[in-house]
């Protein structure tokens, strides 16, 4: 009995001691957690209270930045030439590439610079076909007796359509002219027994310009004109816009 006592004596010893060190941990854990806070709030922080003791706003000073110490060199500025006007010479508007060759080398014989402008442009043009399309025998038969009229346009062929075949006098850039053809071969349908007809399309192609300069000067420009005109043949224009 008097052993059992001391036992339970000893058990509440070593609890009260156990609880007076965490009491001790927990308020030097605490102290500390006060101190860094309050210095957080002065040195980060700075709060804006209102009347009623409510937070409005904070704001968090920055770091003043750090002054390097490297050496920068401002950038140079180039003299602006926008002020200067320019003049080039128009050679020629190109559509097929040997041309734009052709005429390219022939500038640079000519110890001009060369440059190029393009783009695209849509025509308008008019096809003299016949109506129908025909089977290979018939057809060539028209074909032969069309062109001992024709004495006026180069010879007809003959386009697929499928598994037959029409009859083309070719393209015309212009209706009137076009037009004039068709009613010339109405005269034969007689004997022909082949009626013709007008079909319309566009067709687009790019159209290059060969530009000869630029020119400091119009009187250089004028003097680049004279020797294209002498040396090629070729009436440019000058420019001062592209």
């Amino acid at each position: 009995m008097a052993t059992s006592l001391k036992r339970q004596k000893n058990i509440k010893k070593k609890s009260s001691k156990f609880i007076y060190i965490l009491l001790f941990l927990i308020m030097i854990l605490g102290g500390l957690t006060y101190y860094f806070w309050s210095n957080i709030q002065q040195q980060v922080f700075n709060f804006q209270e209102d009347d009623n003791g409510l937070m409005k706003k904070f704001k968090i000073e920055k770091p003043e930045p750090v002054k390097e110490s490297i050496f920068f060199k401002p950038e140079e500025k180039r003299p602006s030439t926008s002020g200067k006007k320019k003049y080039y010479l128009l050679v020629q508007k190109c559509v097929y590439p040997h041309c734009r060759s052709k005429l390219s080398n022939q500038l640079q014989n000519l110890s001009y610079s060369t440059f190029t402008r393009s783009k695209q442009q849509s025509t308008k043009y008019y096809h003299l076909v016949s109506e129908n399309a025909y089977n290979i025998n018939w057809a060539e038969d028209k074909l032969s007796l069309l062109n001992g009229f024709n004495d006026r346009l180069p010879p007809a062929i003959l386009l697929r359509n499928k598994k037959k075949y029409r009859i083309s006098f070719g393209e015309f850039p212009s209706y009137n002219e076009a037009f004039k053809y068709e009613k010339y071969f109405e005269q034969f349908i007689n004997k022909t027994q082949v009626e013709f007809t007008l079909e319309t399309k566009n067709k687009i192609y790019k159209e290059v310009s060969i530009y000869a300069g630029p020119f400091s000067s119009k009187q250089q420009a004028r003097k680049a004109k004279q020797k294209v005109s002498e040396h090629i043949g070729i009436e440019g224009n000058i420019v001062s816009r592209l």
